[in-house]
């Protein structure tokens, strides 16, 4: 995403030394066994969460995406051994994997109501069975405009409502859904043993 490449710096630089949303990471990490597979779908820089990931007694099986090429050359420098694609969800080989978890934090709400039905139901193909998908969206239906240092952004979210029904569409089971101390209101749900 152009935007996102154009404030990447300053993005990195306050991202940095937050602890938003590294709470709500680390429960769906304290679910998951010994070495399983994790993809963070919008790792931006990697810091702190894809750091969060890698810094877990588990050790995981760590992969990240972003759509920003600028974000995933600075997460190329923080994390020289995690594999990093520069792709968008809806144009991703997933790098030929399947997943036990897959994290995404403040992306989807960047996609358009159908992309962001396709990228459930894309990731809902590649989670395993049991496997669990944390997300980030506004809780209420609709569209508005932001700016980010002083770019502009784009924001579309289906609602709780039609984000619970696409999730039970595609096989998961609602576990929590929440708003954080930065007003991130989060979807956690768990892909079921049928699909």
């Amino acid at each position: 995403m152009d935007s996102y490449s154009r404030i990447a710096s300053k993005y990195a630089t306050e991202r940095q030394h937050s602890t938003i949303g590294v709470e709500e990471l680390t429960d769906v990490l304290n679910r998951l066994p010994q070495g399983a597979s994790v993809l963070d779908f919008g790792a931006g820089t990697g810091l702190p969460l894809t750091k969060q990931i890698v810094r877990h007694p588990h050790q995981f099986k760590v992969f990240g995406v972003d759509s920003s090429l600028r974000m995933v050359n600075i997460f190329r420098e923080n994390f020289l051994a995690i594999p990093v694609q520069c792709a968008s969800i809806l144009d991703f080989d997933f790098f030929s994997e399947t997943f036990d978890a897959v994290h995404s934090w403040g992306v989807m709400f960047h996609l358009t109501e159908e992309e962001q039905r396709k990228a459930i139901r894309t990731i809902a193909s590649r989670l395993n069975p049991q496997g669990y998908f944390l997300f980030t969206s506004a809780k209420e239906s609709g569209a508005r405009t932001g700016t980010m240092y002083g770019e502009e952004f784009h924001y579309v979210s289906l609602g709780a409502e039609e984000y619970r029904k696409c999730l039970v569409k595609h096989g998961f089971i609602l576990l929590n859904e929440h708003f954080d101390i930065g007003q991130n209101y989060y979807y956690l749900a768990q892909k079921t043993l049928s699909h």
